[in-house]
């Protein structure tokens, strides 16, 4: 049995349904340490002024710590003073942990951890979203690179996410046997085709049953870049049958609903608000193309989609397109912001609606090779390899 430490900053779904996961293999016990318990306790939303509290538990099926915190935490800001913990020595200590892994290195318990795991003699892995492709001044560069550097030297192994990550550890000077593969994925059991029925999203918003449902799953801001969805798909045709529903909420939601009713296609433009996390999956699967405009380091909601069932349509700056979306095969990838081509890939989904299907199981095939027993898997054979 091989006892892991996995240092995190906050309890999020996407990690926790793996760990449960992992707890539930016979050759690994995994003990998650927190920094904050932000994702636990309601959180106030400044924008809409109401208390959130998601309604799926978070700290159930795996053995988990929280650090305490030092005088100058702050909750909200997140930058690298701003999780600062003390205890993280002791409780690895404590743990007689074969490896630890690290979850980035962008605060300071991180790298206080890092430190801890040498000290105790505990071999140390890195996973996160570290990557090479966005734009940094010359300044940051060189010291990002720089430290870097230092994380080469001090690092048992590497746990890249996807084919960006990996690039980003081969340029940096980590050999291939130091790296394995443990994708970013979600639980296939909650997200699944079959919760199709669940909801009626096309009798709440009257959608005819052989329309195309393009839906967004993203938080409304201005950073997330909606509005370059309901722009192209006001480009479709009077005469192609489509309909956008955009799953959520978020500070720019009325920003969105004025940009959809002055558009030509306004009848075709649907928001639900904000829905609960349990009901989530249902309204994914009741949908058939998920539009996802961001710029980001991974793209976790192209996981919930591809386990859906859904085809994709993804900017090019989604940096874990790569793994999830074949472009022609279970979606399209279209430049960022370029709202004309996202407009003619949503209208070829529409006029060639049968492609639509069998990009959606082509979508389920890829999500369950990219699954968590290819995490334990992968992660047992760095320990083998590497802990102690």
């Amino acid at each position: 049995m091989n006892k892991i430490a996995y240092i995190i900053e906050s309890p999020i779904q996407y990690h926790v349904s793996l760990f449960k996961s992992l707890n539930e293999r016979e050759d690994m016990d995994v003990t998650a340490i927190y920094m904050s318990k932000r994702g636990v306790d309601p959180v106030y939303d400044e924008d809409k002024e109401v208390m959130v509290n998601w309604d799926i538990p978070v700290l159930e099926g795996y053995e988990h710590v929280f650090l305490e915190t030092l005088p100058f935490h702050d909750d909200e800001k997140a930058g690298f003073w701003d999780r600062a913990n003390y205890g993280v020595s002791k409780t690895l200590r404590d743990g007689d942990f074969d490896a630890a892994i690290l979850h980035g290195y962008q605060y300071l318990t991180n790298v206080a951890a890092m430190y801890a795991c040498k000290s105790a003699g505990i071999p140390v892995f890195m996973r996160g979203e570290s990557e090479d492709f966005f734009y940094r001044s010359l300044r940051k560069k060189a010291a990002r690179d720089a430290f870097v550097w230092v994380l080469e030297k001090i690092l048992d192994a590497a746990l890249y996410i996807g084919k960006e990550n990996k690039k980003f550890y081969l340029n940096h000077g980590f050999s291939e046997d130091r790296l394995f593969h443990v994708p970013y994925c979600v639980d296939n059991k909650r997200f699944n085709p079959e919760k199709r029925d669940e909801v009626n999203i096309r009798g709440q918003f009257g959608i005819d049953d052989d329309e195309v449902l393009f839906v967004t799953a993203s938080k409304h801001r201005r950073d997330r870049y909606v509005s370059d969805v309901i722009e192209a798909f006001s480009k479709l045709p009077d005469d192609q049958d489509g309909s956008l529903v955009l799953l959520g909420d978020g500070p720019v939601r009325a920003e969105l609903e004025s940009q959809a009713a002055d558009s030509p296609r306004r009848d075709d433009i649907h928001f639900t608000g904000m829905i609960e996390q349990s009901e989530y999956p249902s309204y994914l699967a009741a949908s058939d193309v998920l539009v996802h405009p961001s710029s980001e380091t991974w793209g976790c909601a192209i996981n919930e989609a591809i386990s859906s069932g859904l085809a994709v349509l993804s900017s090019n700056e989604v940096r874990g397109w790569p793994d999830m979306v074949t472009p022609g095969v279970n979606g399209f990838v279209y430049p960022f912001r370029d709202t004309r081509a996202l407009a003619g890939q949503m209208s070829h989904l529409v006029r060639h609606s049968e492609e639509v299907d069998s990009m959606g199981r082509e979508s389920r095939r890829i999500a369950e090779e990219l699954d968590f027993d290819l995490c334990g898997d992968n992660i047992k054979a760095a320990v083998e390899k590497y802990g102690r």
